[in-house]
């Protein structure tokens, strides 16, 4: 009985095993279909439009507001955005982007739509591979920076049809946690009082507000700020020059 018993066990291990290998087969000579098949195209995109935006933020960030800047300050193998700036000595530096957080926003916009773009061919080419009929219309995208947050909305027109059915997509929305509109607003805090004062008390500023981290230095006659989140350690980096003092002086 006992032999019996463990003929029995083996045969039933062998049998799972079997199962199993046949299982693994399957699923390797048919993989489950991925976010780009006619069910979920809107969280394909989506993932699209984050990662392109996350991207975006980050170059932001250390650059201070400009994707490729031009009136910057070479450090540290970056280039910082001037977001004030005088070329002559003693007199305060002069705003150069006082609509920074629209700035902010048409940088972004600009840097994913390419991106976003090519997302969107990408699906239309799988699922025509597939045996789908796609048409898409023309795209239009925004972004809008938020409260601890940026939001990217995608309008187009997106019609995947096979046999009988059909589906239809129209907007497409992407939320990507960020304090970058709350830096955005302490930089331009900064310049202001920089372009009419001369100087910024970051101590005082951070008493106030503790939950953020004000530095600046001095670089070559110009000062970089770097202003931090504490909660999520996301710094935003910029270059301000004005009331320069001559040297020797």
């Amino acid at each position: 009985m006992v032999k019996n018993k463990g003929q029995v066990t083996i045969f039933i291990i062998i049998a799972l095993i079997i199962v199993v290998v046949a299982l693994l087969i399957f699923f390797l000579w048919n993989p489950p279909e991925t976010a780009t098949t006619i069910d979920n195209p809107q969280n394909y995109i989506e993932s699209c439009i984050k990662e392109s935006t996350e991207e975006a933020i980050s170059i932001l960030l250390r650059q201070g507001g400009d994707i490729k800047p031009e009136l910057s300050l070479g450090f540290k193998e970056e280039n910082l955005t001037y977001l004030c700036y005088y070329h002559g000595d003693y007199k305060p530096c002069i705003n150069q982007k006082p609509m920074l957080i629209e700035h902010l926003q048409d940088e972004i916009s600009s840097y994913i739509e390419k991106n976003v773009s090519e997302c969107f061919n990408s699906l239309k080419e799988e699922l025509e591979n597939k045996g789908y009929v796609v048409s898409m219309a023309g795209m239009n995208l925004t972004t809008e920076l938020q409260p601890k947050r940026v939001v990217v909305n995608v309008n187009r027109n997106l019609i995947i049809t096979r046999r009988d059915e059909t589906k239809n997509f129209e907007k497409f929305e992407a939320k990507i946690a960020s304090p970058l509109y709350e830096l955005a607003e302490i930089a331009m805090e900064i310049v202001n009082q920089e372009a009419e004062f001369c100087n910024f008390e970051n101590l005082g500023f951070m008493i106030i507000y503790p939950q953020y981290d004000i530095r600046k230095d001095t670089f070559e006659g110009s000062l970089i700020y770097t202003v931090t989140d504490i909660e999520t350690s996301h710094s935003f980096k910029f270059a301000v020059r004005g009331c320069v003092m001559p040297a020797g002086i």
